[in-house]
């Protein structure tokens, strides 16, 4: 079946490309290659490598609907993390 593949991506950190490198990759038709503007980002203040993981075993929990899949924890550290840039001191209004 006929298909066209992404091969410049111009939204995400390279930092995190490089993660989907393998992805991409595994057929041999080449990397997907980042744009000039995000090769330009600056980096996050207070984030080492500009990449931040955390890992937990707090459980996710379904929607009433059953449709989809929740987990308060995670949802609890984004918005810690959030907090956190403000207080490194990122505008609230550009985030």
């Amino acid at each position: 079946m006929p298909f066209t593949r992404l091969t410049e991506q111009r939204r995400m950190r390279p930092e995190i490309r490089r993660l989907l490198t393998p992805i991409y990759d595994k057929d041999g038709h080449g990397a997907i290659m980042d744009a000039e503007e995000v090769k330009n980002y600056p980096n996050v203040e207070g984030v080492m490598k500009n990449l931040l993981f955390f890992d937990h075993q707090n459980d996710e929990s379904s929607s009433r609907d059953g449709m989809s899949k929740i987990n308060d924890f995670e949802a609890s550290m984004c918005a810690r993390f959030a907090a956190y840039l403000v207080k490194v001191g990122y505008d609230i209004k550009r985030m």
